[in-house]
Parts: C-alpha cells; sequence; structure tokens
C-alpha cells in the first residue's frame, strides 16, 4: 500500500454558435472541439523496488449540438460529440495489496487507457402546456474500452518478485514459507477491455395538475420518466 498517483490536466476549447432558419424552421447550433492534455505520475511497488512511472496522453474531442423548432411548443434536438472519462486514481498506481489469508496479490496498472466513447442523442420535446413537457429520447454510446480485471490464477507469490514483509505477518502465507512456493495464488490487475455499445430511449413527462384542475390539487403534479437500455459487451471472466 506504499503507492500514490498525481494526475495534472490542461485543456482548451473553441465553440461556434449559430442562430437562423433551417428548411423552413428556426435553429440553434453550437459546435466545437476540446483539446485536452492529461499528465499522470503514480509510483507503488514493483516487485521489491518502488517504481515511479510518468506519462501523458492528449484527446481531441469535438461536439456538436442543434435545436430544431418546428413550432413554439415542439423541439427536436440532436447532439453528438467525442468523451473520455477517466479511470479512478486508485487502479492507476504499480503498487496495490497482498491477502495472505486467501492467497491473492492485487496490482494497480499505470498504462490503463481512459474510458473513450462516441454519443449520438436525438429527442423530441413538447410543451403541451405551460410548465409541461412530454418528450422521448433515443441514445447511442459507441464505447471504444472500458476496464476489466485480468487474473493469473494458480500462480506462486514468488512470481510477484514481492517480498514477505509486505504481507501480514498473522496470515497463514506469512506464518508458512512453504506456501509461498505453491500454486495457488490468484494475481489480478486492470486492463483495458474491449469496447462496448450502449443504445436506448427514454420518456419523461411533467405534467402539472393545474393544466386541467383547479384549486388545492393544482399546486401538484407529476414527475416521471422511464429509461430502456440495451448493451452489449465481452467480458473476461476468470
Amino acid at each position: 500500500n506504499n503507492r500514490g498517483v498525481q494526475e495534472t490536466t490542461k485543456g482548451g476549447y473553441v465553440q461556434f454558435d449559430a442562430k437562423g432558419e433551417l428548411l423552413g424552421m428556426e435553429y440553434a447550433l453550437n459546435a466545437g472541439i476540446r483539446y485536452v492534455k492529461t499528465e499522470q505520475s503514480s509510483y507503488g511497488l514493483v516487485g521489491a523496488v518502488e517504481a515511479t512511472i510518468e506519462r501523458s496522453y492528449d484527446d481531441w474531442l469535438p461536439s456538436v449540438n442543434i435545436a430544431l423548432f418546428p413550432t413554439q411548443n415542439l423541439i427536436v434536438r440532436a447532439a453528438a460529440a467525442e468523451v473520455i472519462t477517466r479511470t479512478t486514481l486508485g487502479s492507476l498506481t504499480p503498487g496495490g495489496n497482498t491477502d495472505g489469508f486467501n492467497f491473492r496479490v492485487n496490482s494497480g496498472n499505470p498504462f490503463l487507457e481512459p474510458f473513450r466513447a462516441t454519443n449520438y442523442d436525438l429527442a423530441i420535446e413538447w410543451y403541451f402546456a405551460p410548465q409541461a413537457l412530454f418528450s422521448v429520447a433515443g441514445f447511442i454510446k459507441n464505447v471504444d474500452s472500458f476496464t476489466q480485471t485480468a487474473a493469473i490464477t494458480e500462480a506462486t507469490f514468488a512470481q510477484t518478485g514481492l517480498p514477505v514483509s509486505v504481507l501480514n505477518p498473522s496470515s497463514p502465507a506469512a506464518l508458512n514459507p512453504a506456501l509461498l512456493t505453491q500454486p495457488i495464488w490468484t494475481l489480478t490487475t486492470p486492463v483495458n477491455g474491449t469496447g462496448a455499445k450502449l443504445k436506448g430511449v427514454e420518456v419523461a413527462l411533467q405534467l402539472p395538475f393545474s393544466v386541467f384542475a383547479d384549486g388545492f390539487i393544482s399546486n401538484f403534479g407529476i414527475l416521471a420518466n422511464a429509461t430502456y437500455i440495451d448493451s452489449s459487451a465481452d467480458f473476461i471472466v476468470q
């Protein structure tokens, strides 16, 4: 557990906005691109040596959003964007932890890539009364890669190169050196797995009762939404 990671991000973006008329309909548009540079420095035990690993990577993230107004109370929205989500810091250190009771060694991976995806969205919003809304939205998310856990089973503790001192002194593995050379250990580390595809539909309703009622009941209303998602991915199963 002698480990740590520092992540520094720098970025900038350019955005263009436009309004006008398209196919007889009013529209509002914004489009742009964001540049992000990520610098990462992590340290931890690699074998019996404390190692520091530094790396950096760049991302260009374009996006575009458009809203069409067929009527005053109807809006059609569309969007497309390249996005990233960085891996959790705890997974980015070469260090980890040992379990001499269950014979496991878990280590991080400083070379993990972030989650990168291309998102597409399309929505129709109907404002059928004051403060009222009914909308239907569809989306597709193509994820290039996401983090999974890879495991080596039937390994020996000696394969890790770690000193026995990292084990809990009261654990069976520390008390019985013979267990260190037996192929009973599981070594795990996070890796970048294959991509995945998600697609779905969301339906939302905002209905104030003042639309059809007066008096006390008009102070209430309904906020409701339901989402259906279908996804597929390949997983590494131990």
